[in-house]
């Protein structure tokens, strides 16, 4: 999530030793040659299937359907909004 908010160019500067591109907490949770190993052997879809060249989010459509469908089942709102506590 860090990476998506503090974007750099190459990945591996989020360990760099230079101040400007370093990230501590990046640095202290995940080494780069675990993630580096993570990045390249954690698949969550079959890359022969026929939907991989017509669906971009392809490789993760499964994963993306799950979280949405937990989302759902577990949100449920507290408060309703009233007309008058908005100020338009």
């Amino acid at each position: 999530m860090i990476t998506g908010i503090n974007k750099l160019p190459q990945m591996r500067l989020y360990w760099s030793s230079y101040d400007m591109y370093s990230n501590e907490r990046v640095k202290t949770t995940m080494n780069q040659n675990r993630l580096d190993l993570l990045l390249r052997y954690l698949h969550f879809s079959d890359n022969s299937d026929p939907k991989a060249g017509t669906d971009r989010p392809f490789k993760i459509r499964d994963v993306i359907e799950l979280c949405c469908k937990q989302f759902q089942d577990t949100s449920e709102p507290t408060e309703e909004l009233d007309e008058s506590m908005v100020d338009l």
